[in-house]
């Protein structure tokens, strides 16, 4: 029966590595184990999630503002209230304004979240910030992102 996983370690190494493919698709790269049972199993659980959820390593993840659109695209079709979707919009329009709006979906931090500043009201803040963590948790279920951070996009309201 053919090896559905090779593990192997590289010359200069000192972890163990894997290669396989999933429909036609190929998979390598370091399990970050020095021990092959704890490779195995390593790599074991990347072809599982390849074959779950197909792709393991995007070549590049998506900029907020490209994804800003296919948000608003859904919001459009999805049936929402129309307050809710103005919320969101308006949200959109608030955070094109900052320098989070350029930034790549799996580089967007807690700390850059925080880092953010509006103009007006905190009910600014409060609604660009809400829309960020919307837009992360919808990358996360349209498998752009692995996983949208809990913590990603909650402000600090400074109390005791």
């Amino acid at each position: 029966m053919e090896e559905l996983v090779k593990i192997f370690k590289k010359a200069k190494s000192r972890f163990y590595w894997f290669d396989f493919s999933v429909r036609g698709q190929r998979y390598h790269g370091s399990t970050g184990e020095s021990k092959a049972v704890r490779a195995t199993k390593v790599a074991s659980m990347k072809l599982a999630q390849a074959v779950e959820h197909g792709d393991l390593f995007p070549i590049r993840s998506t900029v907020l503002v490209e994804f800003s659109e296919r948000f608003l695209t859904w919001l459009d079709e999805t049936r929402v209230v129309e307050k809710t979707r103005k919320y969101y919009r308006n949200g959109c329009r608030l955070l094109k304004a900052t320098p989070i709006f350029s930034m790549r979906l799996t580089e967007i931090t807690t700390e850059d979240a925080e880092r953010l500043k509006f103009s007006g009201s905190a009910g600014n803040a409060n609604c660009a910030l809400r829309t960020l963590r919307r837009m992360l948790h919808k990358a996360e279920e349209w498998k752009l992102i692995a996983r949208a951070r809990r913590s990603n996009c909650r402000r600090s309201t400074g109390g005791t």
